[in-house]
């Protein structure tokens, strides 16, 4: 029997014992949270807990729905971000966010301007590790949207089935500079290769909605509740393009 089949059982059987099992995980991802600014590090007692009792409540509908086609493991964690979401959203106006690093509050102004962007751009990828799974789908997206080089990597890392052909047809119009090519370009180009290796049947705008919304989100963790920063897309563009650059030089 393998771990996933035990847990299978246990949702059959005693589901409450599978929250049991897997209150590392629950703290684990709350956690992440709190070190993305979403939560202060003195809620994360109460975020747990919160979590759990939201599991709790969703046993039965997880016993119904829940199909196989993912281990449930899997299953469950993506549950657990979609309630720490929800949590953050519910709780905007009394929820306190903290940064990665006090001394941006105490002391702004004795920090250098390099300083505050390496501060950010850890922000953004503690933010951008919250997406998980979706994660290699939403790096890809934010560089098509900020117009930042697409390289082999980014490919492999969504698609590592993706054959030498449709390998070529990401990175044609896309290895260089294309800033001259509008949105409707970009995703009319994409859409299609995307929508076969994922077997979905999006268009192009879809696409669009979807990047945009994530951009929303991010930006609005970036700026913290309440909101201590004044991010927008322009600046976030500035913490995408530096998040790269490391790479970008190895190209």
């Amino acid at each position: 029997m393998t771990e996933n089949d035990k847990d299978v059982e246990l949702l059959r059987t005693n589901p409450q014992q599978l929250i049991v099992k897997y209150q590392i995980m629950v703290e684990i991802i709350a956690k992440k949270y709190v070190a993305s600014g979403m939560f202060a590090a003195s809620d994360l007692d109460d975020v747990v807990q919160s979590v759990n009792e939201s599991l709790l409540t969703k046993l039965p509908a997880v016993q119904r729905l829940y199909n196989g086609t993912a281990l449930l493991k899997t299953y469950l964690s993506g549950i657990i971000r979609n309630v720490c979401l929800k949590l953050y959203h519910r709780n905007m106006q009394g929820v306190k966010t903290v940064q990665l690093d006090e001394s941006i509050h105490s002391d702004p102004d004795g920090l250098t301007d390099t300083q505050l962007i390496d501060h950010a751009v850890s922000r953004f990828r503690v933010i951008i590790d919250l997406f998980h799974s979706q994660k290699p789908r939403l790096l890809f997206c934010l560089k098509l949207y900020f117009r930042v080089p697409i390289a082999v990597q980014d490919i492999r890392s969504l698609y590592p089935q993706c054959t030498s052909t449709d390998l070529g047809r990401f990175l044609g119009p896309f290895r260089g500079n294309y800033e001259r090519m509008n949105e409707y370009e970009i995703y009319e180009t994409v859409t299609p290769i995307m929508n076969k290796y994922e077997g979905k049947s999006n268009s192009a705008d879809a696409l669009r909605k979807w990047t945009n919304s994530k951009i929303q989100e991010i930006i609005l963790i970036l700026n913290g509740n309440p909101p201590r920063f004044n991010f927008d897309k322009e600046t976030l563009q500035i913490l995408v393009e530096d998040h790269f650059s490391p790479f970008l030089e190895k190209q």
